[in-house]
């Protein structure tokens, strides 16, 4: 395996993850604000005590935001949640009517196909009808003939 740069697989390994000791005992070390730049030293520092990062996150979902036209769903102005729920309620009707156009297709072709063999001339039903008293027919004048044959065969050997 090494010859092929290939390195035994770490798939067990995400259960020997742990939360590092400090963080443990101090949960106050975990960073819930965001970086932000201190004039005077030069430096990013985090803001722990803010937690505006998971507030402007919030703000996303709860606040109107405006949605340029796409496809069949006009401008609008509304939050995230009512933006995806117009948006499942047009893909479903959509679908509905693409169904609904899909079957009245099937039904015409099919419809069309009908039409087409009665212009035809041709009913497979009359025509295997016809086929089999015409086998019929034709076994009852080879029995005709048969007949025939032997009765002419009967004279001959009399005369």
């Amino acid at each position: 395996m090494d010859r092929l740069g290939f390195e035994p697989s770490k798939a067990g390994l995400s259960s020997s993850i742990q939360v590092v000791e400090a963080l443990r005992i101090n949960t106050n070390l975990i960073a819930t604000g965001s970086p932000l730049f201190n004039f005077s030293t030069g430096e990013y520092e985090v803001n722990s005590g803010r937690n505006n990062i998971a507030n402007a996150l919030a703000k996303v979902f709860t606040d109107p935001q405006t949605f340029a036209q796409t496809g069949n769903l006009a401008r609008t102005v509304a939050t995230l949640a009512n933006y995806a729920s117009t948006f499942v309620g047009l893909v479903a009707t959509e679908t509905l009517a693409t169904q609904a156009d899909a079957a009245y297709q099937i039904e015409l072709a099919g419809s069309l196909a009908m039409k087409e063999a009665r212009l035809s001339g041709v009913d497979q039903d009359e025509e295997l009808a016809q086929m089999i008293l015409f086998q019929q027919s034709y076994a009852a004048a080879a029995k005709s003939f048969t007949a025939a044959k032997e009765m002419l065969d009967m004279l001959l050997s009399i005369v």
